[in-house]
């Protein structure tokens, strides 16, 4: 852009063109909107007409800040020092939000408690009277964020995140702060649903609690998260959330907010819940939660249509049933309807086949309607491409020796997963495992 006397940029000029660089999928934005900021630098002197605003600032912290570039990243924090000085603009809570945010996922070994400092800073300088420095939910759902993938102890991780909720509610009710939002709980929430700790279930029903009271409307979401906890804290050999979990589905299928319906997450959910127990019965309990699932999508609860993680949970139940031998048949029964009903929704996968062979191999006693009913759900994994190791392993125990023989063409001490055909297993995904590299840790203090 070149000025004259009569035509010349103006601040806004440029940050609207920065914004649209930000907006952009192009590669080189970073040096688009730097390019432009070294213009506004050089032109503004002696000539207001371009100098650099606050939304011109938190433009270049932010393509700063998204560089992959780590000087950049200080480049960030350097502005966000030396702006007040350089520019007479003072930074605002989205400046230092952005910094918080680069701060958080630089993977810097400190990057936890440099963030949180400048957390600190802001509280500081809101308490001093800067109103425009108020930290709102963005602020405290980052650090909160950082928090749950820190290489901490879980119980460090509970500890730290309720101290940063009770900052910002203490800040709201004695500082006239702004008030926490259902993501600030719902980010609390998934702390104890990562933690996986023995005390978690009972935290996240009285922080809930805590959401009510505060009068704070839950979204389907927090109820969501307060089920993962309880998923996360149950154990086949300990304690298992199925009371609270099935009490919880039944306050929202008798809620009248169309906001607040159960969805395919919270059926899900719950009868995984009822999976890890031990309950006698949890094959008919999870089939009850499917069955009800399945009426709310037929009555026009759209976002409850069932799909195959709903499916492969009722036959988890199934599979994994520690039932009298006079209930085999049923729950037999419940694993064969459940498969059926399964089609009608969605396509089955990898682990509906290993588990229903499971299911065949503990419920059905060894014969011509096993064999048959093995035979041909082989086959049908086979032709849709969903052999993996699970179901070779399952199959082991589903087949006679001769069937398995005859359907993999292999014997069953030889078979192995890389002598699967490609095409058997053409639609079962990889799951990267992670393994061999190290995490940088995040220092919180």
């Amino acid at each position: 852009m070149q000025a004259t006397r009569d035509l010349q940029p103006t601040t806004s000029t440029f940050n609207l063109v920065m914004g649209c660089w930000m907006k952009s999928n192009d590669l080189s934005k970073f040096e688009k909107v730097k390019g432009l900021f070294d213009t506004m630098n050089k032109q503004w002197i002696g000539d207001d007409v371009c100098k650099p605003d606050i939304v011109t600032l938190n433009t270049v912290i932010s393509a700063y800040s998204g560089s992959s570039d780590p000087n950049h990243k200080a480049e960030a924090m350097n502005l966000l020092r030396t702006m007040n000085e350089t520019y007479d603009v003072a930074p605002d809570t989205w400046t230092y939000n952005i910094c918080i945010s680069a701060m958080a996922k630089s993977g810097h070994t400190k990057s936890g408690s440099m963030s949180l400092q400048l957390l600190n800073e802001m509280e500081e300088k809101f308490l001093g009277g800067d109103v425009n420095l108020a930290p709102d939910a963005h602020s405290y759902c980052t650090i909160i964020d950082s928090i749950v993938r820190a290489q901490i102890k879980p119980e460090a991780k509970q500890e730290l995140t309720e101290k940063i909720l009770t900052r910002m509610e203490l800040l709201y009710k004695e500082h006239g702060g702004l008030p926490p939002t259902d993501a600030v709980y719902n980010a609390a929430l998934n702390t104890l649903a990562m933690t996986r700790s023995p005390d978690a279930a009972v935290k996240a029903k009285d922080l809930l609690e805590r959401i009510v009271e505060s009068k704070i409307s839950p979204t389907i979401f927090t109820y969501n998260t307060v089920l993962k906890v309880y998923l996360q804290a149950s154990s086949s050999a300990g304690p298992c959330y199925v009371k609270e979990a099935t009490d919880l589905l039944l306050q929202l299928e008798n809620n009248d907010q169309p906001g607040l319906r159960p969805d395919s997450h919270t059926y899900s959910t719950v009868i995984s819940i009822i999976s890890k127990s031990q309950h006698l019965n949890k094959a008919g309990q999870a089939f009850d939660v499917l069955t009800r699932m399945v009426d709310s999508h037929k009555a026009g609860n759209k976002s409850a249509r069932p799909n195959v993680i709903v499916f492969n949970a009722v036959l988890n139940a199934c599979g994994f049933s520690n039932t009298k031998k006079a209930n085999y048949m049923k729950v037999l029964q419940i694993a064969l309807r459940s498969f059926s009903m399964l089609q009608e929704y969605d396509e089955p996968d990898h682990a509906t086949f290993g588990t229903l062979f499971r299911v065949l191999s503990r419920f059905l006693p060894r014969g011509d309607r096993r064999e048959d009913i093995v035979r041909k759900l082989f086959i049908k994994c086979r032709l849709d491409g969903h052999v993996s190791e699970l179901v070779i392993k399952q199959l082991r125990y589903a087949a006679s020796g001769e069937l398995y023989t005859r359907l993999t063409g292999h014997e069953p001490e030889s078979m192995d997963i890389e002598k699967i055909p490609l095409e058997w297993q053409r639609k079962v995904k990889s799951s990267m495992s992670g393994r061999g590299i190290k995490k940088k840790k995040m220092a919180w203090k």
